[in-house]
């Protein structure tokens, strides 16, 4: 095979005709060619109409956010000299086109509410290129549908009407089984271990007295209500349940999350034909929160509030903790915000998912006007920060914990070639306290490494995993 190249040629001038809505200068930003750059036409149409693809900015989306869906473009070589060219964009941007119909197909279990309420595409809007991938991205990530079918070809359709200047849009939907039963045991070690699990994750408090509903349980409305019990016998125990409302009285994002849990760890052993279980760690907890999605700075923020409550009882439990026995309470608060623009839940391909959380104790000893002497006996001092927390036990010093705890994660996801995706991903975390003479808590600390006993609720250290 023999190749001719022939020269290289750049771009001259690049002129717009029929743009009236947005200016020349506008129009260039977003090209982003200068003149003298080497001449690429693959480059100019990507810029100009982006090839479809979701989430790129172009000339053409830049009108379709705008409502001009049947706006079209025609770059035209007006002039080549030497080894420069012309190119004159020409415009027809057409009137704007009105959202009518919004159709909503394959929700046989789930309330055509739950899914109308996550759409930004709304009749009477204009149509926004914009708003719709984002509809899209909302489905894709309810976890009541297939993901990858209303991503994929076949799982919407834009249907315009050039007459009226309007347009139908189709979202076709596939359910997915959401709810889960867990059944699982096991022997090794001369261990048994047992878990019982069942999670709604459809679950509808609506339709609670309905009777028609109970097939085996009420569903349609997006709520999520599960419940959990492990167990291997005498070394560890847990019952867990949690609720979420993910649009709490039905008109506004703002979730609503409960839960209460109960967690036993021993270190149990029999001698002489004689169980004890002089060591052991149990946890009592309860949660609630509330979740709003904000619009500022975009609305893929939530800013997140959370009340919670632990009980820690220790007896002879030498790990992990600075102190091995007693009894200490944990009443936090914790306010955080997050941004989550992945395009789903279960394997995103693009986009990010940003944290920043604070959680806040009470910081008692600030306001604590009572010490211990070597003997045990209480005493009044006049200020909090001369208390002498040496001749304290365990059980007086943490009966009452406080700390402030920071924390940030980040994760970034960039699709490389087809479902090769790069996840880059970083998390900070920092344990504070109140008082020097005080010191650290000693739960809410960060262990590095591992995955945290996969499969077991522990509690009293955030496990980083690796």
């Amino acid at each position: 095979l023999t190749f001719e190249e022939g020269n290289k040629y750049y771009f001259r001038d690049v002129t717009w005709t029929g743009n009236s809505v947005y200016s020349t200068d506008q129009l260039n930003s977003i090209l982003a060619i200068e003149k003298g750059d080497v001449y690429d036409q693959v480059s100019m149409n990507h810029r100009l109409s982006g090839g479809g693809k979701q989430n790129e900015y172009d000339v053409s989306k830049l009108y379709r956010d705008n409502g001009y869906l049947f706006f079209q473009l025609n770059p035209v070589e007006t002039n080549i000299q030497n080894d420069s060219v012309d190119v004159e964009i020409r415009i027809s941007e057409g009137k704007q086109a009105t959202l009518n119909n919004i159709i909503i197909n394959g929700n046989d279990l789930t309330n055509e509410k739950v899914v109308r309420r996550q759409l930004f595409t709304r009749p009477g809007y204009l149509f926004s290129q914009s708003d719709f991938e984002r509809s899209v991205r909302e489905i894709a990530s309810m976890g009541q549908f297939d993901p990858e079918a209303i991503m994929g070809e076949g799982g919407y359709s834009i249907v315009p009407n050039q007459m009226n200047n309007t347009v139908d849009i189709i979202y076709n939907v596939t359910e997915k089984p959401s709810s889960q039963l867990e059944l699982s045991g096991g022997w090794g070690g001369n261990t048994f271990v047992a878990t019982v699990g069942v999670s709604f994750n459809n679950f509808s408090t609506h339709r609670f007295f309905e009777k028609d509903a109970w097939r085996p349980v009420p569903l349609g409305d997006a709520q999520n209500l599960s419940f959990r019990f492990q167990t291997n016998g005498t070394y560890y125990t847990s019952l867990s349940a949690s609720f979420t409302e993910p649009w709490l009285f039905g008109k506004k994002p703002t979730s609503l999350n409960l839960s209460l849990y109960y967690t036993r760890q021993t270190n149990s052993y029999i001698y002489l034909n004689v169980l004890n279980n002089n060591e052991f760690m149990e946890v009592y907890g309860a949660a609630a929160g509330l979740g709003s999605r904000l619009k500022w700075p975009d609305n893929y923020f939530v800013l997140y509030h959370q009340l919670s409550w632990q009980t820690y009882r220790l007896q002879n439990w030498n790990y992990n903790f600075i102190f091995n026995t007693g009894l200490s309470h944990n009443f936090s608060y914790t306010i955080s915000l997050q941004r989550n623009s992945t395009d789903q839940q279960i394997y995103p391909r693009q986009g990010s998912d940003f944290s920043l959380s604070l959680t806040l104790t009470p910081p008692y000893s600030l306001f604590r006007h009572y010490s211990y002497d070597e003997n045990g006996k209480k005493f009044y001092v006049k200020n909090p920060k001369d208390i002498n927390y040496d001749n304290w036990t365990s059980d007086q010093r943490y009966r009452w914990i406080e700390y402030h705890k920071w924390s940030f994660k980040g994760s970034v996801f960039t699709k490389l070639v087809g479902d090769l995706v790069l996840m880059a991903r970083a998390q900070i975390g920092y344990l504070g306290y109140y008082n020097r003479n005080w010191g650290y808590s000693p739960f809410e600390g960060f262990l590095v490494g591992g995955d945290g006993m996969s499969g077991y609720n522990t509690y009293g250290s955030e496990i980083i995993s690796l």
